[in-house]
């Protein structure tokens, strides 16, 4: 199973899935679940297979972070293109920009074309600069003048593999993806979603349509993702990480235990993040430091913006280096996580 998922993760990984501009992927996936037997719902972007009337829903956003071009030689980043602009709120994101900013300096990146895939120019990146004006991040990429506006800019892709076990790439969210396909390979039957723009903050929005016409919102919904750490401490153990809250919501009680429970049973570690976050923050209080928010995760984003009483949770892979091209994660944790849901669903 493990070599299944590996490989999946390095095949997503070379077909672009820039925020907004994500149909090159989707067309990918809709293809390859499609060979597997699936059914599929095709809006747009917006991805929904299934095989079988199981009790589960999977979710997974199929967008990652990269740029967008605006003409001349200048790029935006493309999930700050997307949100919806505020002074006030841009001014309090700076530090989180400064940081975004150094992830894409000196990345190797190449522009694609949106519907097709087809690589248009490729280059390094170059000058940053934070934008007060745009209110968003915008880059220099030398040799890509021509390259028309609205041309979205992805990472060029690579994966890592070493002695320890660890998986290196831009796996936020392909990681995800590669799950669903190796859970169907190995005998989950049951629905699954891909949605777009979940770095934008706007998937919960898909996904609410999905289910609301599918009828689906009294099925037990887990949402997939990564969840970042400062260091490999959480990687190694092949733990999976779990939620009881987000900063926007509390997720479904009784569903988290039950994904509680069967991690015990299978001898699978777990970390509760809002629990360690709060403890982490315990710590840095005393130390002085800067504290963490809970985070802003999609299912809580759902909860909060539709008020509906979803039977709902995440499940989610360690990783650190976190939406950088070497973000990474353990063969472990990996194997872990599809364990877990296999034997849950």
């Amino acid at each position: 199973m493990i070599e299944h998922f590996l490989k999946k993760i390095d095949e997503y990984i070379a077909i672009p899935s820039v925020v907004n501009c994500e149909k090159p992927f989707v067309d990918y996936l809709e293809n390859d679940f499609r060979h597997l037997g699936c059914e599929i719902s095709r809006y747009g972007r917006l991805l929904g297979v299934s095989k079988g009337e199981g009790e589960y829903v999977l979710s997974a956003h199929i967008d990652r972070h990269g740029l967008i071009a605006e003409g001349g030689g200048l790029f935006e980043y493309a999930a700050g293109a997307r949100k919806e602009k505020n002074y006030e709120t841009w001014q309090q994101q700076l530090p989180e920009f400064k940081k975004i900013a150094e992830r894409f300096a000196g990345e190797s990146v190449y522009a694609y074309d949106a519907d097709t895939g087809k690589i248009l120019g490729e280059g390094t990146v170059g000058d940053i600069h934070l934008c007060d004006i745009r209110q968003n991040m915008t880059v220099s990429i030398a040799g890509m003048d021509d390259i028309p506006a609205r041309t979205p800019v992805a990472y060029t892709h690579k994966t890592h593999q070493n002695e320890d076990d660890l998986f290196s790439g831009q796996i936020d969210n392909v990681v995800s993806a590669a799950l669903i396909h190796t859970l169907y390979t190995y005998g989950y039957g049951g629905h699954a979603l891909f949605t777009p723009e979940e770095e934008s903050g706007n998937s919960w929005r898909y996904l609410d349509r999905f289910l609301t016409h599918f009828n689906l919102q009294e099925k037990k919904l887990l949402v997939l993702d990564t969840s970042p750490f400062q260091d490999e401490s959480h990687i190694g153990s092949g733990g999976v990480v779990l939620r009881m809250r987000d900063e926007n919501s509390a997720f479904n009680p009784d569903l988290t235990q039950k994904v509680i429970n069967t991690c015990t049973e299978l001898s699978v570690s777990y970390v509760l993040k809002d629990q360690y976050i709060l403890e982490e923050n315990k710590r840095r209080v005393e130390q002085g430091e800067e504290i963490l928010t809970l985070g802003r995760t999609e299912l809580g984003r759902l909860y909060a913006e539709t008020g509906q009483p979803f039977i709902a949770t995440t499940m989610q892979f360690p990783t650190f280096n976190y939406h950088k091209n070497n973000e990474t994660t353990s063969h472990a944790s990996l194997e872990n996580v599809a364990r877990v849901i296999l034997h849950l669903t």
